[in-house]
């Protein structure tokens, strides 16, 4: 394992308990504490489900995960391909010693994919320190629309459709009238552009 690196500083083990105690301060911006972490430097190549794996036995303590692909690079590319983008991962722990554990034994950790490809991920504190709210809670998530269904009984929706339902007295008067005629429908109509 290595050392708990959070916000770009190694520490030594011997600080690792005031990390803790600085951990449970509420943070300023929102007032929440310090449980969500950045795993950095994962290969490129290395999935999702095979990252869920690695940290199985954190996954009890895990409220919320986060992990973005990687681009592994173009083999025999152009010159001027572009090389390895390495994945990360966000993750959510239930209370900040879990995290500070979980840095412990994962910080510096080597890593290998598929395709033979070896990091050594770094672990750290993520600046910001929000998750995205679960579907159907309070803030957040897809919101209830409360007129969903109701407009069968809206007045003027009714209105509306019995409008729709009986003639106006300038189609009454109308349709007598060209019935027997063919209508605008039969008649072929030759434009100039026809007759040239």
């Amino acid at each position: 394992g290595g050392a708990p690196h959070l916000g770009g500083v190694v520490l030594k083990m011997s600080e690792a308990a005031d990390v803790a105690a600085a951990a449970a301060d509420p943070a300023p911006a929102y007032g929440e504490t310090r449980c969500k972490v950045v795993v950095r430097m994962i290969p490129p190549s290395l999935r999702e489900d095979e990252f869920r794996e690695s940290v199985g036995r954190w996954l009890g303590q895990i409220r919320w995960l986060a992990f973005e692909p990687g681009v592994a690079p173009v083999k025999n590319g152009p010159a001027g391909a572009a090389g390895a983008v390495p994945a990360h991962a966000h993750l959510k722990f239930e209370s900040p010693t879990a995290a500070i554990d979980f840095s412990a034994l994962v910080d510096g950790a080597p890593y290998r994919d598929c395709e033979g490809f070896e990091s050594r991920v770094t672990v750290e504190w993520a600046l910001s320190q929000r998750v995205p709210a679960a579907a159907g809670s309070r803030r957040g998530g897809q919101r209830i629309d409360r007129k969903a269904g109701t407009i069968e009984s809206d007045d003027a929706y009714l209105a509306f459709l019995e409008a729709l339902d009986t003639p106006t007295a300038a189609q009454a008067a109308t349709e007598p009238a060209t019935a027997g005629l063919g209508g605008p429908k039969d008649a072929v109509v030759v434009t100039p552009l026809m007759a040239y």
